[in-house]
């Protein structure tokens, strides 16, 4: 009976060591995810303290603009449909909010709401976009909703697509 639990052991054991094996996955080399999903209107805009937020600028530089703001576990891309087709006649700002695409984590650990809506002024601030109208899905609907409820007078219009809250 000692030998059959043994045994036992050892497979389990061995079945731990596969499963971790196989659900390893190292990071991601930054400069490789940059070079590869980075375009011609990509920006990184240093925000200070570590913090460089990937943002698109793009469309018709002086129409009227509008900031396109992701859910969780998405990016910028998300919009490119939306770029293609509204660029024509608007400005189309969108970004990368911490944690997600090219912009990276966050130093400071924080990912409330309150940071992400600091974050979006900091970035149409640098941006030189004073009034504009902002879109967000999911995630980027709540920070959309946060970011309009604080600032109402930069704020021309509001979309919520499929948003939180």
């Amino acid at each position: 009976m000692k030998r059959f639990f043994k045994w036992i052991g050892i497979v389990v054991l061995l079945l731990l060591i596969g499963g971790f094996a196989v659900g390893y996955t190292p990071d991601t080399d930054t400069a490789a995810m940059k070079a590869k999903y980075a375009s011609a209107t990509s920006q990184f805009i240093d925000l200070g303290g570590g913090l460089k937020i990937h943002v698109r600028d793009e469309g018709k530089k002086d129409g009227p603009a509008l900031l396109l703001i992701h859910g969780s576990n998405s990016s910028l891309h998300t919009w490119e449909p939306w770029v293609a087709r509204l660029g024509g006649k608007y400005r189309i700002i969108s970004l990368d909010l911490p944690g997600h695409g090219l912009t990276g984590a966050d130093p400071s650990g924080d990912y409330h709401y309150a940071r992400y809506v600091d974050i979006v002024n900091s970035v149409m601030e640098k941006l030189i976009a004073p009034r504009f109208a902002i879109a967000g899905n999911s995630m980027g609907g709540g920070v959309s909703w946060h970011y309009t409820l604080q600032h109402p007078e930069k704020v021309s219009a509001l979309v919520l697509v499929d948003a939180a809250g």
